[in-house]
């Protein structure tokens, strides 16, 4: 998002950080659905969000946004299969936990 004629990154950067819960979420939920499929949900939420923003007005409606939020997604499904991988199934209950908490902050 250009503000001020300027790049807003900080924006970029939460908008992928806000959408990371809701990828691991939904690697644990839907373990069996392929990384596109959980992808096409993810960026379906978002653009849901998106036109929403736009048809009540409320902030402003961008591609970029709809970008960012899918990215974080996908982060959210890589850092929780790698987890679970490489760690037991303790892992599982934590990141739970840190996806509840990311969650509720946001």
């Amino acid at each position: 998002m250009v503000t001020n004629g300027k790049v807003n990154y900080s924006e970029m950067y939460l908008n992928a950080l806000i959408f990371a819960p809701f990828g691991m979420y939904l690697a644990m939920l839907k373990p069996k659905w392929s990384i596109l499929t959980q992808l096409a949900l993810i960026a379906l939420v978002s653009l849901s969000f998106e036109v929403l923003q736009y048809i009540f007005m409320i902030g402003s409606s961008d591609s970029t946004d709809l970008l960012m939020n899918t990215a974080g997604g996908l982060l959210g499904i890589i850092f929780y299969k790698v987890t679970v991988t490489l760690a037991n199934t303790r892992a599982h209950s934590l990141l739970i936990g840190f996806a509840l908490i990311g969650g509720s902050c946001f």
